[in-house]
């Protein structure tokens, strides 16, 4: 018993930014979209899609291939696993990846060049792939809420239905002081301040400090009425840049005393995959994103004090996310879910699962980050292709996605492609 897929299909589509998206200390042009078609032996047809993000799974890869040739590199990989999942039968989307990962990986390496590329890569290039197989296995069984496609013993860490969503828009490098204000005064009360400028260690930390400086300076006065003390939340994320655990106190140390510090709710993985630094006493609560590829990442950053998780699932695949949310749960850690720079159809993804996460400490509501509306150039026509388009919930109001009880009837979405 199982489902077996019998024919696959891989399409792309290329979506520009508006300006240069820079973090990790590059920057990137354009989002590649790879939209994938499964049929099962059944007749049941479904669609999935997933965007490519080469610079925030692999600086690496990105470093070595121009833009386009690194998106071609996982166009590849992906192309590889459609080929290993033909054939295959499956209980759950879960269990197909299990069955075609280890091989898919080794292709990964093996193309890349890279012989310890991070397994986020190639969870990244799979993504399309775990959507069609999601939506293939609700087709199937007649699963028509989100919430029955979960395991039962994965439901622990997904029980909630939030009504809101804060949404933290992206501070990347080039964005100005004054696109900064009118982000909190169009209603944004979290923001997300990319860390880790480009440089050597020791210019990056004195650049970081500036940038934060300026940033506070800019936004301290200004007032939301989504916090208990009227002040906007800080979400560091540095990507990995930090060399350890000295530069980061440094950094953290400058945070409180520009006065911001209170106001820091996350400093998202501030350290390279490999570095296994203790994190408990630093006065800030430390996410960790990149380097959490299963439950067990997940084990060993709770053990380090880690405090927190970026769950992704249009980053490292829907099937990732929840096994992760449910050893979060377990040990009592906080979950949020964090953009890739989805469009509007795929941020539904991410909104559907993130809305059944528990409520973020100090904000009362979800969270989740989405910066599409602020990247690409074609979002009105993106937001008007959704399958849901003028639902009120596709849309942010006041810095936050509000989620009616329609939100959940029709699940974002998902089922309509």
């Amino acid at each position: 018993m199982g489902i077996q897929i019998e024919t696959v299909s891989l399409d792309i589509t290329r979506e520009r930014f508006v300006k240069p998206f820079g973090f990790k200390g590059s920057s990137f042009n354009e989002k590649w979209l790879c939209h994938v078609e499964a049929t099962s032996t059944d007749g049941v047809t479904a669609a999935g899609c997933g965007g490519l993000a080469v610079l925030w799974s692999s600086p690496a890869v990105f470093a070595a291939h121009t833009e386009t040739g690194g998106n071609v590199l996982m166009t590849a990989i992906l192309d590889h696993a459609l080929q290993l999942a033909r054939g295959q039968t499956f209980g759950t989307p879960m269990d197909l990846l299990d069955a075609i990962f280890p091989a898919t990986h080794a292709f990964a390496c093996a193309i890349t060049g890279e012989i310890s590329l991070a397994p986020t890569f190639t969870l990244n290039a799979l993504v399309g792939l775990d959507c069609a197989a999601w939506v293939l296995y609700a087709r199937t069984y007649g699963l028509t809420s989100f919430d029955d496609w979960i395991p039962v013993d994965h439901r622990g860490g997904l029980a909630n239905r939030q009504r809101k969503l804060a949404c933290t828009p992206v501070i990347g490098y080039g964005l100005s002081i004054d696109e900064i204000r009118r982000l909190v005064t169009d209603g944004f009360f979290v923001l997300k301040i990319k860390i880790g400028a480009s440089g050597d260690p020791e210019t990056m930390l004195a650049k970081d400090m500036a940038r934060l400086g300026q940033i506070h300076r800019a936004v301290s006065e200004l007032r939301t009425p989504h916090t208990q003390d009227g002040k906007v939340r800080y979400y560091l994320d540095a990507n990995g840049r930090y060399d350890g655990v000295e530069r980061l106190r440094r950094l953290i140390g400058h945070a409180g005393e520009l006065g911001m510090l209170d106001q820091t709710i996350i400093l998202e993985e501030p350290f390279p995959e490999g570095l296994l630094a203790p994190v408990g006493d630093l006065g800030v609560t430390v996410a960790a994103d990149e380097s959490l590829h299963d439950p067990e990442d997940v084990a060993l950053r709770a053990e380090l004090g880690y405090g927190c998780l970026a769950l992704k699932p249009q980053g490292k695949t829907l099937s990732v996310a929840i096994r992760m949310a449910s050893e979060a749960h377990k040990r009592g850690l906080t979950c949020f879910v964090a953009d890739n720079a989805c469009v509007p159809a795929l941020l539904d993804w991410n909104k559907v699962f993130a809305a059944r996460l528990a409520d973020f400490p100090g904000i009362g509501c979800g969270l989740i980050e989405s910066n599409g509306h602020q990247n690409f150039q074609r979002w009105p026509e993106l937001m008007a292709a959704h399958p849901c388009t003028g639902a009120p919930w596709l849309r942010m109001n006041q810095g936050a996605f509000e989620l009616q009880q329609d939100f959940y009837d029709r699940n974002g979405g998902l089922l309509l492609v």
